[in-house]
Formats: structure tokens, C-alpha cells, sequence
């Protein structure tokens, strides 16, 4: 093999790792750039009935929010996500928003 040969296949490899580098270099950036999930918060009986403006006798009965619940039904204190508390709010809001 000459030596122009061998250069050009050295340059040929190079450039093939330098594409393969900058697509792994894109891809970190991507995952460094995405919102962290935040964990899920727990909330209280009385906590969950304020973010949904309810009683707390509403939200200890009704289905809905019984699904929230994230604490055994025996338990002492009632506990519920927020997150599924936060989304029950949004779909309510695009219930509205639907059918007016």
C-alpha cells in the first residue's frame, strides 16, 4: 500500500470518527437539555383538598380522588399523589374548556 493510500484511508477513518463523535456529543446534549422529572410529592388529606378546593370530607369519598391515593385504605393518614391530583385538575380544565 503507498503512502497516499494509507494516509487517505487514516483521513477516511478520522472523519467517520469524528461524525460518529459529534452525533454522540448531540445526543448527551439532548438528554442533559431535557426537564428532570421531578418525584412525585405526597400530600396530606388536608393538602389535596386545598390544591383542589374542596373539603376534606369530599375528597376522602369521592372515586375520583380515591384513585390519588397512594396510602393503604387501612391507613391512619390518608396520603395522595400530586401529580395525579395535578393531572385530574388539567383533564377537568379540558373537560370545560370542550364544552363550552
Amino acid at each position: 500500500m503507498s503512502d497516499a493510500a494509507s494516509a487517505g484511508a487514516i483521513y477516511r477513518r478520522r472523519a467517520e470518527l469524528l461524525t460518529e463523535l459529534a452525533k454522540l456529543e448531540l445526543e448527551l446534549a439532548r438528554i442533559a437539555s431535557a426537564p428532570a422529572e421531578k418525584p412525585d410529592e405526597v400530600l396530606s388529606l388536608e393538602q389535596a383538598a386545598s390544591l383542589l378546593n374542596e373539603p376534606p370530607s369530599v375528597v376522602r369519598r369521592k372515586p375520583e380522588y380515591l384513585k390519588t391515593r397512594v396510602s393503604a385504605f387501612g391507613a391512619r393518614r390518608a396520603r395522595f399523589s400530586r401529580r395525579a391530583l395535578e393531572r385530574l385538575i388539567a383533564d377537568r380544565l379540558a373537560q370545560q374548556g370542550g364544552s363550552q
